[in-house]
């Protein structure tokens, strides 16, 4: 991998930072918890800025009322970055599903070039959060 993250903090918190706007323009909280991570992490930093930015543009659109959180970690040798809603939910009895549509078809493309994965977890009316998980090198 030829790009890496030289600080994470920065990486993140500039995320958090233009996300957060977004949110509160739209009357929703919005919050970052940042745990334990490395602060140089070996990930190419764009396609992991546009899949986080792709998935909290999307809990934005569909959460009406509540807050959007936005936490990552590091477990075992991997970044664990998660985005939970209080929105809709998404409906059918397969979640995944849900990379069918064009832009989360490109979401899960950027975080496949990190070798990572994403899966969605979701209830009606309650919301929807976003697992990614990516591997990192020593």
């Amino acid at each position: 991998m030829g790009s890496t993250i030289n600080d994470a903090f920065d990486f993140f918190s500039t995320i958090e930072r233009d996300m957060r706007t977004v949110a509160e323009e739209k009357g929703l909280q919005f919050e970052m918890i940042l745990g334990t991570i490395q602060n140089s992490l070996a990930i190419d930093p764009d396609p992991l800025r546009q899949a986080i930015i792709h998935l909290i543009e999307n809990a934005i659109e569909f959460t009406d009322w509540g807050k959007i959180e936005l936490r990552i970690r590091q477990q075992d040798g991997t970044l664990i970055i998660e985005i939970e809603d209080t929105g809709h939910g998404l409906s059918g009895d397969h979640p995944e599903d849900v990379f069918d549509a064009p832009g989360l078809a490109k979401t899960m493309q950027d975080i496949k070039l990190l070798n990572g994965t994403i899966t969605p977890h979701t209830k009606i009316n309650v919301g929807t959060q976003f697992t990614i998980g990516i591997p990192l090198e020593n």
